[in-house]
């Protein structure tokens, strides 16, 4: 009798066991099966919100374009030549433009961890190129 108890006791402990880790396996199943939806979100989130700072960023350049055809048109009128000041600022303005568009072009690798402080970033330096731009067609 006590080997049959014994036995039973085994086999009893053995059921609970297995039906505690197939639980387990199961409840880790879930929580990583959630934990890939939400990235799957968060990414598309972040890939939505890339492509409006693409459009943003579009809008922005056009609106520069617009105004450097404007600078030129003022430059051709001038009858006397850039201060060394306007020089410099073009200048500025030139090396703004290069870097704001090598960003715009980074866009797509950017991280979700990195995104918020490149986008904010990225705005700021669009503000001030077109601060810039309006900086030096004040002057002519």
């Amino acid at each position: 009798m006590r080997k049959f108890s014994g036995v039973l006791f085994f086999l009893l402990a053995m059921v609970i066991f297995t039906a505690c880790n197939s639980g387990q396996k199961k409840q880790k199943d879930d929580v990583e099966k959630e934990a890939s939806e939400l990235k799957e979100a968060v990414s598309a989130e972040l890939k939505e919100e890339q492509e409006a700072m693409r459009q943003e960023a579009g809008e922005a350049f056009s609106e520069i374009n617009q105004k450097v055809v404007e600078l030129n048109g003022k430059m051709e009128e001038l009858e006397e030549p850039l201060s060394d000041a306007q020089k410099e600022l073009l200048d500025e303005i030139q090396e703004k433009r290069i870097a704001a568009n090598e960003k715009l072009n980074q866009i797509q690798k950017v991280s979700e961890e990195e995104w918020n402080a490149f986008r904010e970033e990225f705005k700021t330096d669009l503000k001030e190129l077109q601060s810039k731009m309006d900086e030096i067609l004040d002057t002519l």
